[in-house]
């Protein structure tokens, strides 16, 4: 009773009030610092490969597909003196490597020749710019001079200086070397061990080989109808067809078409002289018929396309 008087006059005793309890904290999360976005991994970029060579613009830019004993050298001095020293560059096929490895800087000249195949060439950055051309001969005389040519190491001339060619040509001469030409057995020794171990790439339907598009690998294979076949197909892309039994037709309507003199001659450079097999060997023209059976097909389908004349450039 008291109590409550004592409240109602205001003079109970005041009962301490606890303060409120503080709302519960949310726990801290350490906050991470933002995870950036994974980089793209850094491809390391290649310089773009040069084109080997690229045409001056002086004259009519070309590439003369060199086939071996086909007058080819001959048509070389013709072309060198067309273009002038300054302006024309043989032995192509070695100088590709050199330059694409940045050995040396890539070659400005209106006039490319080598012994390149076609298979190499087309591949190569800027080979559109240049008109290609040729000369194809009859086979067995192309193949008979060949073999001639060859046969000098054993003659003599030494083998030191044919490059990454050495250890397959002292192959191949020595089988010479050994060869009865007159001995039908001989020859097919020489014919069937040349050809060993998948070597069909040195006298074998040479033109064709020279001329052929597709895979690396079977430019040393057999020469099958559709290897024939492409090296025809080659030839319909070209601008120029000639043939060496035609000595300057051909050249006449070309150098007449880049504003050039004629020459009174075809000059004559690196003969194979006839030491060895002569064309009329008709023994060993049976026996290594395989050697220009293609190469007669690729020959008389262009002797009838073209008859020696320029070809207008298809493609």
């Amino acid at each position: 009773m008291l109590q409550k008087i004592l409240l109602r006059l205001g003079l109970a005793p005041k009962v301490a009030q606890e303060a409120p309890a503080p709302a519960p904290l949310s726990p801290t999360v350490a906050q991470e610092a933002p995870v950036p976005a994974p980089l793209s991994p850094t491809v390391a970029q290649e310089a773009p490969v040069p084109a080997p060579f690229t045409p001056k613009g002086k004259l009519k830019p070309v590439l003369f597909v060199h086939i071996p004993k086909t007058a080819g050298s001959s048509w070389n001095r013709v072309l060198e003196q067309a273009y002038g020293e300054d302006n024309f560059l043989s032995h192509a096929e070695y100088h590709i490597a050199v330059i694409k490895s940045g050995q040396v800087p890539p070659v400005q000249a209106d006039c490319i020749t080598g012994h390149i195949a076609w298979n190499n060439w087309h591949r190569q950055q800027g080979a559109d710019a240049y008109a290609p051309i040729t000369v194809l001969r009859d086979p067995w005389k192309r193949l008979v001079s060949h073999i001639n040519w060859v046969d000098r190491f054993n003659r003599g001339e030494a083998l030191a200086g044919q490059g990454n060619n050495e250890e397959r040509y002292a192959h191949i001469v020595a089988l010479l070397a050994e060869t009865e030409w007159l001995d039908r057995e001989s020859i097919i020794k020489l014919r069937d061990r040349a050809n060993e171990k998948g070597r069909f790439a040195h006298f074998d339907n040479m033109q064709c080989r020279m001329l052929f598009t597709g895979r690396n690998v079977q430019m040393t294979a057999e020469a099958t109808p559709a290897f024939v076949d492409s090296a025809i197909k080659t030839l319909e892309g070209f601008a120029g067809v000639g043939f060496c039994e035609d000595g300057l037709s051909f050249l006449e309507g070309f150098l007449a078409d880049i504003g050039r003199p004629v020459p009174e001659a075809l000059p004559h450079e690196n003969r194979g002289d006839i030491r060895a097999l002569t064309a009329d060997n008709d023994i060993a023209r049976e026996v290594l018929a395989p050697w220009f059976e293609g190469d007669t097909v690729l020959y008389n389908t262009a002797r009838r396309a073209y008859g020696g004349k320029t070809a207008t450039r298809r493609g």
